[in-house]
């Protein structure tokens, strides 16, 4: 399953069309995955070959383990179902590790496959699944290509769907400015989109395979996010999305000819150089002294009017410097390297907290306690289950093609019933522009004539 990466992917237009010098500054450094980036390959492979068989049980995957092994000699790296990889192939890769299926990913796998099939039913299109496009006619770079979850050609249209699954909300689209009124005309100004540059790629590599044959007039781009329960399609002419590729091509171009460093929450917040990077460093250090007179006293400055939302903005850009700096040190460290301040006084490494303790053997330790002639109370803890567990008791469960599910522990009628006992408080207001399609949150504040201006000044 593993496969050569482009530089320019897809997956990261968002930062290599803003900071352009974020290609080079990455080079060398090692492209790690996380846990959740491993379950969401797992989940897309199970949806892949779901899609490819629609004959395949799709609960036969629960418990499976997916293997994923980096070789540094040969700079590969890869995944596959541990099941069918041999064990001669594990004694020459330098890391292995594993992702588990759970119910819980089969259940989002089972909606996303559910939506595509319904969109296959419903347009009568032709389905490619998992299509390695080529990227390379706008990026530049030679025989590079990104991988489309979901290819479906109807008609004179060709849409391209990504099924994402974490919890983050993305939509198929990005606002390039948002609605805005004109200062001099005072007329009402329409927000202006585009389509999401990740999604844009995949379609142009899409259109460039495919067109030949079906000559395509429209796009369709299309997120599937089954966790959170998001469906988001973006719609747009050839002609658009080929002014698109004209913005990556310039892009792509930039990034070898004249890179720009711009660094800014989103663009370092997923960039290997994060921590380590000039441009970012100096943002971080110019914005948390911003506002100070004399930094040896550190005497604040009184607020500029929206100075502190834009000081807000770039919280999470600092958030990730901090990280990624401790991250940097504690590597060295471990590495027996020197780390030193400017005044000559060095760090080093110390016993930390310890952890929680545990039973070695919870069936040793339960035996010897019994022995002690402790009682019932005395050696177990009982608490009643939560709301979200009683309802997983109402779930009729599922089970194997052929078999019969058992009826569940607790009935509609029952669980019905059990509502009146729930009660679920508000979550604390959440902070978000005013372009976020979330309704605003009803403030105390609300009722009252006149709310004095905020003292900010305590922040800095």
């Amino acid at each position: 399953m593993g496969s050569y990466h482009a530089k320019l992917s897809p997956s990261s237009a968002d930062r290599w069309t803003s900071c352009t010098a974020s290609i080079t500054a990455q080079e060398g450094m090692p492209n790690t995955n996380s846990d959740a980036s491993r379950d969401g390959t797992c989940c897309h492979q199970i949806l892949a070959e779901c899609l490819e068989n629609p004959d395949l049980d799709l609960q036969s995957y629960l418990g499976r383990v997916m293997s994923f092994w980096t070789h540094a000699e040969s700079e590969s790296s890869g995944e596959d179902w541990h099941d069918v990889l041999p064990d001669e192939h594990f004694d020459c890769t330098d890391e292995t590790a594993s992702v588990t299926v759970t119910q819980e990913m089969l259940d989002a796998v089972h909606s996303a496959l559910g939506f595509v099939r319904q969109r296959v039913a419903h347009t009568g299109g032709t389905l490619l699944v998992e299509q390695r496009v080529p990227i390379g006619h706008f990026t530049g770079e030679e025989g590079a290509g990104g991988t489309s979850d979901v290819i479906l050609m109807y008609g004179t249209t060709i849409e391209v769907m990504d099924a994402k699954f974490g919890r983050h909300k993305v939509q198929a689209y990005e606002v390039i400015t948002p609605a805005h009124t004109d200062i001099v005309t005072n007329e009402a100004v329409p927000e202006v989109v585009r389509a999401n540059l990740q999604m844009g790629c995949y379609a142009l590599g899409a259109y460039e395979a495919h067109d030949m044959f079906y000559g395509f007039q429209d796009v369709v781009m299309t997120i599937i996010q089954p966790n959170i329960h998001h469906v988001s399609s973006y719609s747009c002419s050839v002609a658009e999305l080929l002014k698109l590729r004209d913005f990556l091509q310039a892009k792509a171009n930039e990034t070898r000819d004249n890179p720009q460093y711009v660094a800014t929450p989103d663009n370092c917040h997923f960039c290997r150089a994060s921590g380590n990077c000039a441009a970012q460093t100096q943002a971080v250090i110019a914005t948390t002294l911003d506002g100070f007179d004399d930094v040896d006293k550190a005497t604040p400055r009184p607020v500029r009017e929206n100075a502190l939302g834009s000081l807000y903005a770039v919280i999470p850009m600092v958030t990730d410097w901090c990280k990624a700096v401790e991250a940097r040190v504690r590597e060295a460290l471990l590495q027996g390297l020197p780390v030193v301040r400017n005044d000559g006084v060095a760090y080093h490494l110390v016993e930390g907290k310890m952890g929680a303790r545990t039973w070695r053997d919870e069936t040793e330790a339960e035996t010897a306690l019994k022995s002690m002639r402790l009682k019932q109370e005395q050696m177990y803890t009982r608490s009643l289950i939560s709301p979200a567990a009683a309802e997983k008791l109402s779930k009729v469960k599922k089970v194997k093609k052929g078999e019969t599910a058992p009826p569940p522990p607790l009935g509609a009628t029952q669980w019905n019933r059990l509502q009146q006992h729930i009660t679920q408080s508000k979550g604390q207001p959440a902070i978000a522009l005013e372009t976020d399609p979330r309704p605003a949150a009803a403030l105390a504040a609300a009722g009252f004539d006149d709310v004095p201006d905020a003292d900010n000044s305590d922040l800095f």
